[in-house]
């Protein structure tokens, strides 16, 4: 492991004026709403673009994954037995893959309808974020347990990072939460208690970045096209980013952030929950928001569909948000 916090390169941008005048073309968007009916309010998970452009969604207390096309609005939900669906990954071949937090299991729904489960290293482990690899290898973030697990493209084995029995040896606070894997392999995860962003180079070598503020809680994580991440600071109401050689910037906002995604053009979007809002970070630092149509919403989930749409999770309406920018 390299401890690499001290030698970070800070730029702290305190971008906190509102823009009109990106993240779209003509007039600003607005965000729409599906409403899924009763049973109602359901916990939404995270949320995942499939290669048909179809986005899946978690159901945590209805034990249901659920598929929207953004096109028709049209959602179909699936039963997934006892389990707790949280965030979700999509593989190549629509496989749909999901971490099953509160049983510590890795779900698997295959396209025939299929569903498996793989056990998580331990119980009580709380697998939270799940990202898959360019070579289908499915990796996993157990909150609770301290570590990552690398899923063979099937499910069958499973390999643990830091390379240790114990997940003890990892660092005592990290509690690694969202996770995403770059186009070389290498991996990025928020370690949330910790404060701090890991990061796996393609050879396996560990590095960690501390966060300036000691409390940031970090959260969701997504990569750019440039092999970076951009993460969200929950608790310290920021975005950052980071560089593969440690670069690290980070954008004011006035709300804590919880989902992210980067879209082709650079754009980075995020949900505030509580602001109940959707907001766009252009390159050059500009600030969008969306506010979601319903008051209270809480945005959480968020993925990026095609035709330049945007899908976001809604957990106190009990409705799907998008926005087409």
């Amino acid at each position: 492991m390299k401890a690499r916090g001290a030698a970070l390169a800070l730029a702290l941008l305190a971008t906190t004026g509102i823009a009109q005048a990106a993240c779209f073309t003509g007039s600003p968007p607005t965000a729409r709403e599906i409403a899924l009916g009763a049973p109602d309010p359901r916990r939404f998970g995270g949320a995942a673009t499939a290669p048909d452009g179809s986005v899946w969604f978690g159901e945590e207390d209805l034990h249901r994954v659920a598929r929207l096309d953004p096109v028709s609005g049209s959602v179909r939900e699936v039963a997934v037995a006892d389990a707790w669906p949280d965030e979700l990954a999509i593989a190549g071949d629509g496989t749909v893959w999901f971490s099953d937090r509160f049983n510590s299991r890795l779900g698997r729904l295959g396209r025939d309808g299929r569903l498996s489960f793989f056990a998580a290293a331990a119980k009580e482990t709380y697998p939270e974020g799940i990202a898959i690899a360019p070579d289908g290898a499915v990796w996993l973030a157990l909150g609770a347990g301290n570590t990552l697990l690398r899923f063979t493209a099937d499910g069958s084995a499973f390999t643990q990072f830091p390379g240790t029995s114990t997940p003890a040896a990892w660092p005592p606070v990290g509690t690694p939460a969202g996770i995403a894997v770059a186009a070389d392999g290498s991996v990025w995860f928020a370690e949330t208690s910790g404060s701090r962003i890991g990061y796996l180079d393609p050879s396996r070598v560990l590095h960690e970045y501390a966060l300036p503020a000691t409390d940031a809680f970090p959260e969701r994580i997504a990569v750019d096209g440039a092999g970076g991440s951009w993460f969200t600071e929950n608790n310290a109401m920021r975005l950052g980013h980071l560089t593969r050689d440690g670069m690290l910037t980070e954008t004011t906002l006035d709300a804590e952030p919880f989902g992210v995604a980067v879209d082709p053009d650079g754009d980075v979007w995020i949900t505030e929950e509580y602001a109940n809002a959707v907001v766009c970070r252009r390159p050059d630092g500009t600030l969008i928001t969306v506010a979601a149509p319903t008051r209270h919403a809480q945005p959480y989930g968020i993925a990026l569909a095609p035709g330049r749409t945007l899908v976001f999770t809604e957990r106190n309406a009990n409705s799907i948000g998008i926005i087409r920018y």
